[in-house]
């Protein structure tokens, strides 16, 4: 079972990131940030769910630091698609 939760989880983290980099390609730098969001939000739903690690097929003691920077770049995009004052 975890398998195929490791495996459905893959598959929406890189359509996401697919989709965020066609987005910012194409000048729509909010729903960019939106789908980063979706990245992190099933890459937080695999560490919930213990197959983090089979997910990204990395060892068990990176999910942290992987979990750290996936989030300080969905923050940091968000931060940037914000209008400041327009």
């Amino acid at each position: 079972m975890a398998r195929f939760a490791a495996r459905g989880t893959r598959a929406v983290a890189l359509l996401s990131v697919i989709l965020a980099a066609l987005l910012f390609i194409l000048g729509q730098v909010r729903f960019g940030a939106l789908a980063l969001a979706l990245t992190f939000a099933s890459l937080a739903a695999a560490r919930a769910q213990g197959v983090l690690p089979a997910v990204l097929r990395i060892r068990r003691a990176r999910t942290d630091v992987i979990m750290a920077v996936v989030l300080a770049v969905a923050l940091a995009t968000l931060a940037l698609a914000l209008p400041l004052g327009r």
